[in-house]
């Protein structure tokens, strides 16, 4: 089946772009924008918190079922909604189909990967005896099994088959198979 166009497009101020997007969702609403979270410190204190911020900003994306009441919406400005406009082409609405999305969900997950990696940074890394098989999870070496050799304070020692010495990678980095099929 092909999709004519399963999403539409709003618009809003950059600063309100995560604030409609909770608006908009707490109001019932099918919206989306690829999201990304980082850790941030407090002012003045050492307390950490984790922050939304907008890949895309001042751009959501609405499913099509919802056009109507978000048009009549856009027209009679909500107090619980941040301030924003239907996109417009050509006297109206362009539609995006939901294959089109796909890569700026696949960013997302990309980045989401990576403040998981952040957060693990504060950590201890995992002790790994030596002759354990571990896994990479992404990379140019994802899925590729290995076998501990060593570590050295944060780094672990991984012989990996076709390479001549062991590679020095980060221990959070590491999946270890064994512990995750327990």
């Amino acid at each position: 089946m092909i999709d004519l166009g399963s999403w539409f497009i709003l618009r809003t101020a950059n600063a309100d772009t995560v604030k409609a997007l909770d608006a908009f969702k707490a109001a019932g609403f099918n919206v989306w924008t690829p999201i990304e979270l980082k850790v941030r410190r407090s002012p003045r204190k050492r307390t950490q918190y984790d922050s939304k911020t907008a890949l895309l900003p001042s751009y959501l994306f609405a499913h099509v079922n919802d056009l109507e009441p978000i048009l009549s919406l856009a027209l009679r400005p909500s107090r619980d909604i941040p301030r924003f406009t239907v996109f417009h082409h050509k006297d109206g609405v362009p539609l995006i189909a939901d294959s089109s999305l796909g890569p700026l969900r696949q960013e997302e997950s990309r980045v989401a990967r990576i403040f998981e990696r952040v957060k693990l940074l504060g950590r201890k890394a995992p002790k790994l005896s030596p002759g354990s098989t571990v896994r990479m999870p992404d990379g140019p070496l994802m899925g590729l099994d290995g076998i501990v050799e060593g570590q050295e304070g944060q780094y672990t020692l991984v012989s990996f088959n076709g390479f001549a010495k062991p590679l020095k990678i980060s221990s959070i980095l590491l999946i270890d198979p064994v512990a995750k099929a327990a």
